[in-house]
């Protein structure tokens, strides 16, 4: 058996963050990143479930959204909320 090498699930998603980026600049980059890794996760997820013969869909779809915030954008304190904005 040779070794195989596999690219890393977000390698693909380089050309659509830079198109994104482009399209949405007055978004933090963070918001645009986390995009792009939550539809790679998304994808990997129901190209298993599709292999397995498990999928309901030909496409995958999207049934919530979800908005991924981290300590990069917002800090939290009990007095109020700040969000950073980059530049």
């Amino acid at each position: 058996m040779g070794c195989q090498t596999r690219l890393p699930p977000s390698s693909g998603l380089n050309g659509i963050y830079r198109t994104e980026r482009e399209k949405y600049e007055d978004l933090p980059s963070h918001f645009i990143y986390t995009a792009c890794e939550d539809a790679s996760e998304r994808s990997d997820s129901f190209q298993k479930l599709k292999r397995r013969g498990r999928a309901h869909t030909e496409k995958p779809s999207v049934r919530r959204v979800t908005v991924h915030l981290d300590d990069h954008l917002w800090r939290f304190s009990l007095d109020n909320l700040n969000f950073h904005k980059e530049g």
